[in-house]
């Protein structure tokens, strides 16, 4: 999916259409720089005390993974995923219904929150909070989150009773 996020002098970057570059992290952290000497300057002679909170550091691991979470083929990995998570989550409420076990199926759903966990963790791992403005990631968020809190939390406690 595409994503844009914010950089320091530009509106943002939609890192969705090409692979960033060791060149582009470059002139980041040269923006960001020049954009914090100009924010001390503003504040230097301020009454007030200014914390400037900044994002983790670029580094070649982030850049790498960043490019992974760009590439087309890992959308598309990604979309066969949730495919293959729908078939499943069909298929168990067929047997629920049955009344058959679908206790291979559950086990399909705990490694599809696991695989869904991990990306959302790598988006955050790149791009911290700031990937919760695209949409699509805040979306994802809240499904992981309640897919969590039903698997980990509601599940056990309804089944103890």
């Amino acid at each position: 999916g595409q994503t844009s996020v914010a950089v320091p002098g530009q509106t943002s970057v939609d890192y969705g259409v090409r692979k960033a570059t060791p060149q582009d992290a470059e002139e980041a952290k040269e923006t960001l720089l020049q954009d914090l000497k100009q924010l001390a300057n503003v504040h230097k002679n301020a009454s007030v005390k200014t914390t400037v909170v900044l994002e983790p550091p670029v580094t070649r691991f982030r850049h790498s993974v960043n490019n992974i979470l760009c590439d087309q083929r890992f959308d598309a990995a990604v979309g066969v995923i949730i495919v293959i998570n729908s078939l499943c989550m069909g298929i168990e409420t067929t047997y629920d219904l049955e009344g058959r076990s679908s206790t291979a199926l559950q086990v399909f759903e705990h490694l599809f929150l696991c695989v869904y966990a991990a990306e959302l963790g790598l988006r955050f791992f790149v791009h911290g909070c700031s990937c919760l403005k695209n949409p699509w990631v805040a979306f994802d968020f809240v499904l992981v989150f309640m897919g969590v809190v039903s698997n980990y939390i509601v599940d056990p406690i309804l089944n103890s009773m």
